[in-house]
């Protein structure tokens, strides 16, 4: 008997600001890549640059989408 190692399935990422000014598309296309078995969730003002969110990766856009996000995880 090994002891189990929790896999992540679910990734939330709040950027409140881009102090590197990074190019955000190229994060969260990154982000999908390396993340590959998780799904990823990204919101706040730091995202709103986004252009093309990749497969397996949603950006929460309003405050609704944020609520309803979070009242899904209960």
């Amino acid at each position: 008997m090994g002891i189990e190692k929790p896999v992540p399935t679910l990734l939330f990422i709040y950027m409140i600001t881009n102090f590197i000014e990074l190019d955000i598309n190229h994060y969260i296309n990154n982000l999908s890549e390396v993340t590959k078995d998780c799904k990823v969730f990204c919101a706040g003002p730091g995202f709103k640059s986004v252009e093309k969110t990749p497969s397996g990766s949603t950006v929460l856009q309003t405050v609704d989408e944020l609520i309803k996000f979070t009242e899904q995880l209960n």
